[in-house]
This record gives structure tokens, sequence and C-alpha cells, in this order.
């Protein structure tokens, strides 16, 4: 029987040819077992770096805290004492101050001429304006009504009758449902507060009054026949010792 050896010749003649070849296997396999050592160290070493920041901000924290702690305190003690100045303010408050929305109803009740009511009533305190809407029997009535408004600028101001200290600056009339140009003939068209006032107060009112309810139209519908009006007043609170506007 005849033995035939196929292996390459130099496998033949060298019995360590396979030495060279296990070399740069141990060699690649120490240069990975190396590099990953190393990136293990690297995030060792960043871990251990963190742990150290994180105790540094427990130190501080504990270090800080009753300070954080006072703080909190003081947060709520001046939280009490606006609460205290708020309803010390509510109870030193002027005179004027307090009572103005009285003062203004009345103002608007006694001005209100016989055979004109009002059918809605806002008052805008942040910006010193009442909106209103209402009827009246003729829109003279109407025009009266605007001039009455007004003549509170020229009201002698006596120190000890609060309202003579709140007058209307400014009336505009903004729709009236019949005939209404003669009702805003007898609105001071030379006045330049009042022009300056109502060149705003178009939209504002039907943003205001949209959705008004008419109670009297609902329970008296024969009323809406009569002129529907739509006013802007502003109003002003003036110190006894102020003069009175001059007339334009």
């Amino acid at each position: 029987m005849i033995n035939i050896n196929l292996s390459p010749i130099e496998e033949r003649e060298n019995k360590l040819w396979f030495l060279p070849d296990l070399i740069l296997l141990v060699l690649i396999g120490f240069g990975g077992y190396a590099a990953v050592d190393f990136y293990l160290g690297q995030v060792q070493d960043e871990i251990v770096s963190v742990n150290d920041e994180r105790k540094d901000f427990e130190r501080s924290y504990r270090r800080l805290k009753p300070d954080l702690e006072r703080s909190d305190q003081l947060t709520k003690e001046v939280e009490q004492l606006n609460k205290k100045l708020n309803s010390l303010k509510q109870i030193t408050v002027s005179k004027i101050s307090r009572y103005k929305p009285i003062i203004l109803l009345e103002h608007l009740q006694n001005l209100k001429p016989e055979g004109l009511w009002f059918t809605y009533l806002k008052d805008e305190s942040d910006h010193s304006i009442i909106r209103l809407t209402g009827r009246s029997f003729d829109n003279l009535l109407v025009a009266e009504f605007m001039s009455a408004l007004l003549a509170t600028r020229l009201q002698e101001v006596d120190a000890n009758d609060l309202r003579t200290q709140v007058f209307f600056s400014a009336a505009y009339l903004g729709r009236v449902s019949i005939a209404n140009a003669q009702a805003k003939q007898q609105v001071r068209r030379n006045d330049k507060e009042y022009k300056a006032f109502a060149a705003t107060q178009d939209q504002k009112l039907t943003e205001t009054t949209k959705g008004a309810s008419d109670t009297s139209s609902t329970y008296f519908p024969e009323m809406t026949k009569f002129p529907k009006f739509e006013v802007s007043i502003q109003y002003k609170e003036r110190a006894s010792n102020n003069p009175v506007p001059a007339e334009n």
C-alpha cells in the first residue's frame, strides 16, 4: 500500500510552519485585551469622577440646606407680609377709592333724565371706564344725558363732599339706533380729550356689549321701538384742591 502525503512542501519540510500565525494571533489577542482594558480603565475613571462629583454635590447640598430652608421660610414670611399689607391697604384706602363705585352709580342715576333707562352696565375699573347700553323715549334725552355727563367736569369741588371729587372726563356715544345725528351733535367735538378717547371706543363698545342681555325687551317687547344707545364713559378722581377743568 502506497501512502501519498498531499501536504504542501513547506509544511513537510518545516515542522513549525504554524508558529508565525500563532504568534500573530497571540499578538492580536494581547492587543485587543490591552485596548479593552484601556477602555474599561477610562470608563472606570469616569465612573469614579462622577461619583466624586456626586459626593461633592451632596456635601455642598448638606452645607447649603440650612440656607435653602431659611430662604423658603423667608419667602413664606414675605408672602404673609404681602397679604397683611394688602389687607392694610384695603383698610387705609382713601374714602374716594372706597366709595367710588357707589359715587359713580349715584352720578349716573342722578344725571339720567326721565324717560331714559339703562339695560347693561360694566365698570372697567382698571381703565376707569364705564360702558353701558340703554334706551330712551327720544334721542333728545340721550343728548341731554351726554351733556349732563360732561358737565360734571365743571362741578365745583367741595372737600366735604366726596361726590364732587369724582367726575366724568369724557363720554363717547357709540351708536343710537334711531336718528343718532342729533344726539351726537350735543357732544363736544372740539374737545381734544374727547377725540382721543373716542378714537378707540367703537371696537371696545362692540366687544363689551356684544351678547349683553336686554331684559326690558324681553319683558316689555314694545320697548324695542325706542332708540337704543351705547356709551363709553371715562371717569377720573380729583383732589379737593385741584382746579376745575376749563370748558372748551
